[in-house]
């Protein structure tokens, strides 16, 4: 979730936050007092306290009653923002965290992780008719007919329904689709896990940092920089000579694992230290790329 809100000076004496899974404000202390909050489903404060940092550790505009979310604001009265989806995704572009407030946070406004995740979930294992398929069937990997070797393409599409806007390079943008050679043809579009992965070393606004994880690391290896990942990162599998030639998706953190998600190779939340048989890398996606 990032970083917490844990206290503050107000007026020379501290004030302390206590927080939920969510990261909403519960309870406020300042010295002997204790103020408690409590809020709907989507946010509604149902215990009116004056402005401050509350539903999702976001600040109540108390002239308003939204609260900012960095790209948009938000009405908690009605559970939706105010403003489209940037990533004009999905049928309803005011939607807050896929009518799944207990569950998700939008943390930004801008790249909605939670979003990015539940497209992974809902396409991982089907394909979204709205965009062509790279046709190169497969013959050496068990995969579904209709997923062939797509996975780059696919991560482009998350990235984009986590509300990364489409840049002019992206294949879908302009529906061209032009690949027929074989599986390491390189093509103007990105139908080579390479060539996104040099776009976004090229693109220092959207990409924060990149994580190794080396071949046959153990459990302890991947705890010690699971705070460093978060769900709706991408991960790449890097060749000998340090080529990228595969993507997945980040899309669950728990007991200290990382799980991911992928086309082409059958993947719905799959542990990965099941797959680290060769290199592998995160790229963190800044939380205020758009």
């Amino acid at each position: 979730m990032g970083a917490k809100r844990i206290a503050r000076d107000k007026n020379g004496s501290i004030l302390y936050y206590y927080t939920d899974h969510l990261g909403s404000t519960r309870a406020l202390q300042q010295g002997d007092t204790i103020t408690r909050l409590d809020y709907a489903p989507f946010g509604e404060d149902l215990s009116p306290s004056g402005g401050g940092y509350k539903f999702t550790g976001k600040e109540d505009d108390v002239s308003t009653g939204l609260y900012y979310f960095n790209a948009r604001y938000y009405d908690p009265a009605v559970g939706r923002f105010i403003t489209e989806d940037p990533a004009k995704d999905g049928g309803n572009w005011y939607v807050y965290c896929g009518n799944s407030p207990l569950r998700y946070v939008d943390l930004t406004g801008n790249y909605d992780r939670n979003a990015a995740v539940i497209y992974t979930y809902e396409y991982a294992l089907s394909r979204n008719p709205k965009f062509n398929l790279r046709k190169i069937p497969l013959t050496n990997i068990s995969a579904p007919a209709w997923t062939w070797a797509d996975c780059t393409n696919f991560a482009s599409q998350v990235l984009n329904a986590g509300g990364i806007k489409m840049k002019e390079d992206w294949y879908f943008e302009k529906g061209k689709y032009n690949l027929k050679g074989s599986a390491s043809s390189y093509t103007d579009s990105w139908t080579v896990a390479q060539e996104l992965a040099t776009w976004l070393d090229n693109n220092s606004d959207i990409l924060e940092k990149k994580i190794e994880i080396k071949s046959g690391s153990k459990q302890d290896d991947i705890k010690s920089i699971i705070d460093e990942v978060k769900v709706g990162d991408l991960v790449g599998w890097r060749n000998e000579d340090n080529t990228i030639h595969h993507f997945g998706i980040i899309t669950k953190k728990e007991n200290g694992m990382l799980f991911y998600s992928a086309h082409t190779r059958n993947r719905l939340g799959y542990s990965l230290i099941k797959s680290l048989i060769e290199d592998v890398i995160i790229f963190h996606i800044n939380d205020q790329a758009e």
